[in-house]
């Protein structure tokens, strides 16, 4: 079935007008979680927004960042993480989650378990949701994961694309990136 432009359109000027404003302040939002992350999934979120051209480079612009698929903000129909306009004029969602796999034991083995099914879980839901909601064919909407394990035998079986970076390189890229704000904010105060 050939997509219809118009809905897509539709669907890209509404998440357009929704955002309007934010893509600056997503900027120094997550800047700021760099400095003070709340948890760690919000720094893996900016992580992946500073970087989403080396892992997802097919994404062309960001049309969502935690919304639901209409828009609405009613927390019963799931939020997304983010949702980016590919270069191929598609849709791409892209779900995070950190998996802490530093600890051990079996508790923590069920919770990574759990946590990695969810994540696949997660984005094929919101695909759904957000092809019910604004009529846009599922065949053009990718699915992506964004985790700190690979998880590339889970979303391979689900046709969902899946990227990792591990704890590790996430902390040393907070570091690094905490340093040139940091570097930057005390330049601009002797000035």
């Amino acid at each position: 079935m050939p997509v219809s432009m118009d809905t897509l359109a539709k669907f890209i000027l509404a998440c357009k007008k929704s955002q309007t404003g934010r893509e600056s302040s997503f900027k120094q939002e997550f800047q700021k979680i760099i400095l003070f992350p709340p948890d760690r999934e919000t720094l893996l979120q900016a992580f992946l927004f500073f970087n989403a051209d080396l892992f997802f480079p097919e994404c062309n612009a960001l049309l969502m960042y935690e919304q639901t698929p209409d828009l609405s903000n009613q927390t019963q129909l799931g939020k997304c993480d983010f949702v980016c306009l590919t270069k191929r004029e598609r849709v791409m969602i892209i779900e995070t989650k950190f998996i802490d796999y530093n600890n051990c034991g079996s508790t923590a083995r069920k919770r990574r378990n759990k946590h990695q099914n969810k994540v696949v879980n997660q984005v094929l839901d919101f695909r759904g949701k957000l092809s019910e909601s604004w009529s846009i064919p599922m065949e053009i909407i990718d699915c992506g994961v964004f985790t700190t394990k690979d998880l590339s035998d889970r979303g391979e079986y689900n046709s969902v694309i899946a990227k990792h970076i591990s704890i590790e390189e996430l902390n040393i890229w907070q570091q690094e990136e905490k340093k040139k704000i940091e570097d930057k904010v005390k330049a601009l105060s002797t000035s």
